[in-house]
């Protein structure tokens, strides 16, 4: 009997999934595979039909929802898929971790290479600033006067102490030898100038003379000449100690007003100004000293307009002897003809200052401009605010402790019988007022 026209078979359908990802893991993944749904259960038939002999035939059953056929040939493919897809997962794993240690790798190397940048800026101002520049040492050689004779026991001649000292000091690995100089035998660390990079090697000779006073002379030009190698130290300290005597703080002014001009004269990368000694001296001849520290530079400058406008030359004022030696190597040497340009148009430029219409605004930028920066008095206006600050506090210190004060109701001290309450007398501990 067939039972396909009293009971209707199951329905079954084949669904062809693709790979995917598993939903509960993203290291996962599904390979392509068939799932097969029931989607009608069997059931009653409840349609009487015609007779067996003229019930209509079957149709055909699709291949497709066919269950596949399955020997030991599709087994191990199947088994062998499985193999290669697990091993493929691994392989995804090692390389997604690779991946990220490359990403991070990577970004170290961007953090590195602009870390390298800037580095390499920075090293690249440092040479730009030391080949604009001057780094010139001198280093003392005092020597016993002894010691200093020819092999037949004559004393040597300056030039002689100096040719010693300069076969001393050559060396293969210079790329330029020492030079002898007027007064001094010059090593360079830098090939393409004579006077920015140098270390410069006065000869002293020393001995006693008959008073047993130490005397040192120094190998000069042409003779020996009685020298201090510590002299210009020493007469900067006296000039200064003798100003602050002549005017409470004047000395002391004078030393800053060196700091100034001088920082005034490193200000730009181009400008080519005499060294540190020469400007020293320069201020020691024009200085002026003045209440406030703007006006003291700016009588500095108009007084070295004037006293450069009628000579150039920069004598050594530390010298003890007569005459003293010239600093300058000409009477036109080009840097001090560069300062005294300079220092006009530092004068022009602070000409505002003396305008009626003149703001702190102006004053500012006219004096930012001097020195190139940003607010350079800002500093001198914080420390007089600072003393202004102190001096108020000690003027209350000294009315509280006098019986003499009163707080008002916003807590500001009074004299007694201005306004608010009186204060008892206080005694102060730690510092006296």
């Amino acid at each position: 009997m067939d039972t396909a026209a009293v009971r209707y078979p199951e329905i079954v359908r084949a669904y062809h999934i693709g790979r995917y990802t598993d939903p509960n893991d993203d290291l996962i993944m599904h390979e392509q595979h068939v799932v097969y749904r029931v989607e009608e259960n069997t059931r009653w038939n409840f349609h009487p039909g015609l007779a067996d002999d003229y019930l209509p035939a079957l149709p055909p059953r699709d291949a497709a929802f066919a269950p596949a056929p399955v020997n030991d040939a599709i087994l191990a493919e199947v088994n062998s898929q499985r193999l290669a897809t697990t091993q493929i997962m691994m392989q995804a794993r090692t390389l997604s971790a690779a991946l990220s240690q490359f990403q991070t790798a990577l970004q170290q190397t961007k953090t590195n290479f602009q870390q390298t940048v800037i580095l390499r800026a920075t090293v690249n101002d440092m040479k730009q600033r030391l080949t604009d520049e001057e780094y010139d040492i001198d280093y003392g050689l005092v020597i016993r006067k002894s010691q200093l004779v020819k092999k037949d026991g004559a004393e040597m001649t300056p030039d002689e102490a100096k040719e010693l000292i300069r076969d001393v000091l050559k060396d293969d690995r210079f790329s330029r030898q020492p030079r002898i100089m007027n007064n001094c035998v010059r090593v360079f660390y830098a090939d393409d100038d004579d006077y920015k990079h140098h270390v410069d090697f006065p000869i002293y000779r020393e001995f006693e003379d008959d008073a047993e006073n130490t005397i040192r002379e120094i190998a000069g030009e042409t003779s020996w000449l009685k020298s201090n190698p510590t002299r210009v130290n020493e007469w900067l300290e006296d000039l200064v100690a003798a100003k602050n005597a002549e005017r409470d703080e004047a000395g002391t002014q004078m030393r800053r007003m060196i700091k100034l001009l001088k920082r005034f004269c490193r200000s730009r990368s181009d400008w080519d100004m005499p060294n540190g000694m020469k400007l020293t001296m320069l201020v020691a001849e024009c200085f002026q000293f003045c209440e406030r520290e703007d006006e003291a530079f700016y009588q500095l400058l108009v007084n070295l307009k004037n006293r450069l406008f009628w000579n150039l030359v920069i004598v050594n004022l530390a010298d003890e002897n007569i005459p003293k030696a010239n600093l300058t190597k000409t009477s036109q040497d080009q840097n001090v003809i560069d300062l005294r340009e300079k220092v006009n148009e530092a004068i022009n430029e602070l000409a505002i200052l003396f305008k009626s219409s003149c703001t702190k605004e102006d004053a500012r930028r006219a004096w930012d401009w001097v020195f190139q920066s940003d607010g350079f008095f800002k500093e001198l206006e914080e420390k007089e605010k600072a003393e202004a600050k102190r001096q108020e506090l000690l003027a209350k210190a000294s009315l509280i402790n006098s019986g003499s004060a009163a707080t008002t109701t916003a807590g500001r001290i009074v004299t007694v019988g201005s306004a608010g309450v009186a204060n008892a007398a206080h005694s102060f501990y730690g510092e006296n007022f």
